[in-house]
């Protein structure tokens, strides 16, 4: 038999700790998904650890969508609600860290329209945001990140340790003021950059009007903008 199960917690915070359950110990992946509401939320806080996360906006949606894949009966993912702050929280089990080929993963869906924050503090797990509309940071060590974009919206503020950054845009001509720095990592882009300032570890420049903020910044990961 195969559940999810809820819980939550009075006092204003809302606990929602989806558990997957299994019958048997056969390996075999369980999806569950939750939809929560973000009224009155304007921030997302995502700490994903060394779980990988899909990270999308949605136009369809008016709630935002998590769905989680896990191959075991260990819970899986915490969501706690503080007022303004939504967090969402894996729970990296001990057994899932040598687990390299059952490991969990997470899908988060935002409504297209949602105008606050997202937060995003990763170790190892790959981090992909496609089509974000809403500011959004991300601050990885080793994990890869990719970000899916067809038109650049909002302000991205990206940090990685020893972890890659590729964007790939689907506008090539967005309006952006572009910061890329890497300490000991490779720097490579297809932008048609303006006023742009080329040194030894960082390239900053401007396309279309520079309405947004993009800042990419690594210690050894590359950083490929597409």
């Amino acid at each position: 038999m195969r559940t999810s199960h809820i819980m939550v917690l009075s006092r204003g915070i809302v606990l929602l700790c989806i558990v997957l359950l299994l019958s048997s110990c056969q390996g075999s992946a369980v999806t569950g998904t939750q939809s929560v509401s973000l009224e009155s939320v304007d921030t997302i806080s995502i700490e994903n650890g060394s779980t990988p996360v899909v990270i999308e906006s949605a136009k369809e949606l008016k709630s935002m969508e998590v769905s989680i894949t896990a191959y075991d009966g260990k819970p899986v993912i915490n969501i706690d609600q503080d007022e303004q702050l939504l967090k969402v929280s894996m729970n990296n089990h001990a057994f899932r860290i040598f687990n390299m080929m059952n490991k969990p993963s997470i899908q988060i869906r935002v409504p297209m329209d949602y105008t606050g924050n997202l937060q995003v503090i990763s170790s190892s797990g790959r981090v992909t945001a496609n089509h974000i509309r809403s500011d959004l940071s991300i601050e990885g060590k080793s994990g890869s990140i990719q970000l899916n974009m067809d038109n650049i919206r909002s302000n991205l503020q990206i940090a990685s340790t020893s972890g890659n950054v590729t964007m790939n845009l689907g506008d090539k001509n967005p309006d952006v003021n572009w910061v890329l720095k890497s300490k000991s990592g490779r720097r490579s882009h297809a932008l048609d950059l303006k006023n742009i300032i080329e040194e030894r570890h960082s390239s900053r420049g401007m396309t279309g009007k520079g309405t947004h903020y993009v800042e990419i910044e690594t210690t050894s990961g590359n950083i490929a903008v597409n």
